[in-house]
């Protein structure tokens, strides 16, 4: 069984826009790469590069990538599901079996996460990390992963869920820190920084 690891990014000037009432345009320029390098880094201690791939529109992202030696997927739209289906079938083709798809925006995200993230056996398998609220999905595990239909978006983990029911997987919901604190708020940005003293 192969698992790789796919990282959907935006162009780091267009990201986290609900923050725009605590960071400026800049700011979160800076901030979006930062968790993105992050988010990299973990994946690359954990995996091999030759079993990651970034799937972007951004030329910046994709050369950090390829610095790495990390596998880069154009991104053709601008929706997160397109892209995450659009970096599947490029990870299948090269021989992926499993896919984990990871958000870029974890600022607690650690090696040990994605480790547990990474526990599929030989049956199908899913392994789901919600968000702090239940109701996004941070990260996913799915093996098989060729009829799989990503459904990120509102109430993701109850579709996702209902995704892996459909397909016979075994789920498992992992839920750690790491995993489940997103950046996505002005209430997150606040609690982020007061974890961070």
């Amino acid at each position: 069984m192969s698992v790789w690891i796919i990282i959907p990014t935006k162009p780091f000037a267009e990201g986290k826009t609900r923050l725009d009432s605590v960071l400026d345009r800049d700011s979160r320029e800076r901030l979006n790469r930062q968790l993105y390098q992050h988010t990299l880094e973990c994946a690359l201690e954990v995996y091999p590069p030759d079993r990651i791939v970034v799937v972007s529109r951004s030329v910046e992202a994709r050369q950090i990538a390829r610095m790495r030696q990390v596998h880069t997927v154009r991104e053709s739209g601008d929706a997160l599901n397109e892209a995450v289906a659009q970096a599947t079938d490029y990870s299948l083709r090269a021989g992926a079996t499993g896919i984990l798809s990871l958000s870029c925006d974890l600022p607690f995200l650690v090696p040990q996460d994605l480790l547990a993230m990474l526990g599929v056996d030989e049956r199908p398998s899913a392994f789901l990390a919600p968000d702090r609220s239940g109701k996004g999905t941070n990260a996913l595990t799915i093996s098989p992963a060729e009829k799989f239909a990503w459904q990120f978006g509102t109430n993701s983990f109850r579709l996702h869920l209902a995704e892996a029911h459909r397909l016979g997987a075994a789920v498992r919901t992992i839920a750690t820190e790491g995993l489940a604190f997103d950046l996505d708020t002005p209430v997150d940005f606040q609690d982020w920084k007061a974890k961070r003293v």
